[in-house]
């Protein structure tokens, strides 16, 4: 049984943030923290970005906090607080507050955002502290900046579409999206680099009564956004009794990541079993009652 029978809910070179994006639950989380000055008795006059540059993968999240040091003197220094998108433009989001004297630090996090790329590896992250009104301090302003990471969970694959049905011969092409939060395809969930795993099931047609229940070899591929087959196997569904059943892997490259268009998986009902082709049905690259199993799509950096 495919997604189809329960309720569910682009380009790599393009990067794209959005605050509170839906996404899987990320994994693998990194920290880093980065230390920033500007003013008077440093190299920077009016503001420093504070910068971390991490091998992480497409729709890796990041939150951001800090800390402004004391300045000297008995008057505070009024900031502004961007976080800049690796592709540069307009800040994602801006706090404003200021460094104070007396030995007190003040701490500063941009609590409700959460910034995605759709792209990564590597990718720049960086913070920029200014002066409100961009004017030289009176005194140095210093502090750190603290960029958390979580890379992207698996996400199971979804063949866009019906299961599909497929006479001796016949040949096949659907797209392929990863499912969101809510189950539903979303092809922007398979962008970038990353690790493909194909399985399948399917069952001879049940009007085939001389081959009911007997089990015959596919060909499926896994085509890259421009069609050409980047991996494939022949052999049997998942819950048959023989072997080898389809289940490949494929590491996306850099290349791949940077093609227009949208992944697909191709299925050919081409190679005899014992001699015969009989009419395929119910194909899926998923399975959602026993024995149970998705395909899947893992982002990761090459």
């Amino acid at each position: 049984m495919s997604h189809r029978f329960i309720t569910r809910a682009v380009t790599a070179a393009l990067v794209t943030f959005t605050l509170g994006a839906l996404s899987p639950a990320p994994i693998q989380a990194d920290t880093q923290a980065t230390p920033f000055s500007f003013g008077p008795g440093t190299t920077r006059p009016r503001s420093s970005n504070a910068s971390a540059t991490l091998t992480v993968p497409a729709r890796t999240t990041a939150r951001v906090s800090g800390v402004l040091n004391p300045v000297t003197g008995i008057l505070p220094v009024s900031v502004v607080i961007d976080v800049i998108r690796p592709e540069g433009g307009s800040p994602a989001a801006s706090i404003t507050t200021a460094a104070t004297p007396l030995g007190v630090s003040v701490p500063f996090a941009f609590l409700v955002e959460t910034f995605t790329s759709q792209v990564g590896c590597p990718r720049s992250w960086s913070v920029r502290v200014r002066t409100a009104n961009n004017a030289v301090p009176t005194v140095a302003v210093s502090g750190s900046v603290t960029f958390d990471f979580q890379r992207p969970a698996r996400v199971n694959l979804d063949m866009v579409g019906d299961a599909l049905s497929l006479a001796p011969n016949g040949s096949v092409s659907r797209n392929l999206a990863g499912h969101d939060v809510a189950g539903i395809a979303n092809a922007t969930l398979i962008a970038g680099t990353g690790a493909f795993r194909v399985k399948a099931k399917w069952d001879t047609d049940p009007l085939d009564l001389l081959r009911f229940n007997q089990f015959f070899k596919l060909t499926v591929d896994l085509l890259r956004p421009d069609g050409t087959r980047a991996a494939g196997e022949t052999g049997f569904s998942q819950h048959g009794s023989f072997t080898p059943k389809v289940d490949f892997t494929y590491t996306v490259t850099p290349t791949d990541a940077a093609m227009s268009g949208t992944w697909k998986v191709r299925v050919r009902n081409n190679e005899p079993t014992n001699g015969l082709l009989v009419k395929i049905v119910n194909f899926d690259i998923e399975n959602l009652v026993l024995p149970t199993f998705n395909s899947t799509f893992q982002a990761g950096c090459n």
